[in-house]
């Protein structure tokens, strides 16, 4: 379950919004920097390793553990707008992204060895271009939808999740914040 957050985590960390010195808001795109991290150690061992394209994108994180004889490893693609298009993980799943005019407008999710197991969610935008809400969906079913909120500076600090059969209790809450100076 512990590797369930880490992966979430990165995958929010590639849809994660501008800030408002960015006037333009492009969903899928990790912001470079001249600095990048390239591993993790946890007790002097390798616990993370992050590997770059020649583009210097985030191209596959392997993540090792002691229990494990090899690492699990997510692998990432993209297209020719440096949006993030496929994510690869626990060798079982597949995450689909895709946009219209710089818009991440649906992620789907896929398990190669449950073919019948199949998630959706599509995407909508407010007026200042964040997303605002995402309808979840079982193959065709809608089943729940997540809210969006942002601070000041247009950065997320709330997703909220709802169960269409319960929507009005959260089924799951995350809540982001921020330092300054990065």
């Amino acid at each position: 379950m512990n590797q369930l957050y880490v992966m979430l985590l990165i995958a929010l960390f590639f849809a994660a919004c501008a800030t408002s010195e960015q006037p333009n808001i492009e969903y899928g795109k990790a912001i470079q920097r001249d600095k990048k991290l390239s591993r993790i150690e946890k007790d002097d061992k390798v616990f993370i390793e992050i590997i770059r394209d020649q583009q210097e994108r985030v191209a596959e994180i392997r993540q090792y553990s002691e229990y494990l004889e090899k690492p699990q490893v997510t692998t990432y693609r993209y297209n020719k707008d440096n949006q993030l298009i496929e994510r690869n993980y626990w060798e079982d799943y597949i995450d689909y992204y895709t946009y219209k005019n710089g818009r991440l407008t649906e992620m789907s999710i896929e398990n190669k060895n449950h073919p019948e197991w199949k998630r959706r969610f599509v995407y909508h935008y407010d007026d200042k271009n964040r997303i605002s809400k995402a309808d979840i969906y079982k193959i065709k079913t809608k089943t729940g939808f997540i809210l969006f909120e942002y601070d000041e500076n247009n950065n997320t600090t709330t997703r909220k999740e709802y169960a269409l059969e319960y929507p009005e209790s959260v089924f799951a809450e995350y809540k982001f914040s921020y330092t300054d100076g990065l």
